[in-house]
């Protein structure tokens, strides 16, 4: 996939879980949402995928915004 369309499925992937985790935690500062872009998520999920072969992409999305948001 090219970096645009990583982009964009991490966006759409991780905007609905962030406000869900937002919505159940009630963090003093949404981290994610101050993001000025997905290119540390991109670069987090292709490192995640080139190490764990087999393992979903979405995995490693879900990684990154626990790291995060901790």
């Amino acid at each position: 996939m090219s970096h645009q369309d990583k982009t964009t499925w991490l966006k759409a992937y991780l905007v609905p879980l962030n406000m869900t985790n937002v919505a159940r935690k009630k963090p003093r500062v949404d981290k994610f949402s101050q993001l000025s872009s997905l290119d540390t998520a991109v670069v987090h999920v292709n490192q995640y995928c080139a190490s764990t072969h087999g393992e979903f992409a979405s995995m490693g999305a879900i990684q990154y915004l626990d790291e995060l948001t901790r």
